[in-house]
């Protein structure tokens, strides 16, 4: 999936989604009740989805520079993210 410099922009469908189930929960309504989660749309990555976007091109378009290690703060400190991270990096 080529990244290039794009930005997070969260999925719109989801941001709405969101800020009506909060607002149904305040407001007692039980979960069976409120709208379903709609799936992720594609065209708005996650930001751990872009930063091992842009992981795999570095590799790519600087084949002969050896990465040692990839740092990662909490939000991408997931495990997905960290054994995903490693196996583009090549193990380290």
């Amino acid at each position: 999936m080529p990244v290039g410099f794009f930005f997070y922009m969260p999925d719109p469908a989801l941001k709405q989604w969101d800020k009506e189930d909060k607002g149904l929960k305040k407001s007692g309504i039980a979960k069976k009740d409120r709208p379903i989660k709609p799936e992720r749309d594609s065209a708005y990555p996650t930001k751990t989805e872009i930063a091992l976007g842009l992981l795999k091109e570095f590799k790519v378009a600087h084949s002969l520079i050896k990465i040692k290690g990839v740092l990662a703060d909490a939000l991408y400190g997931e495990k997905a993210f960290m054994d995903e991270a490693v196996k583009e990096s090549g193990g380290s």
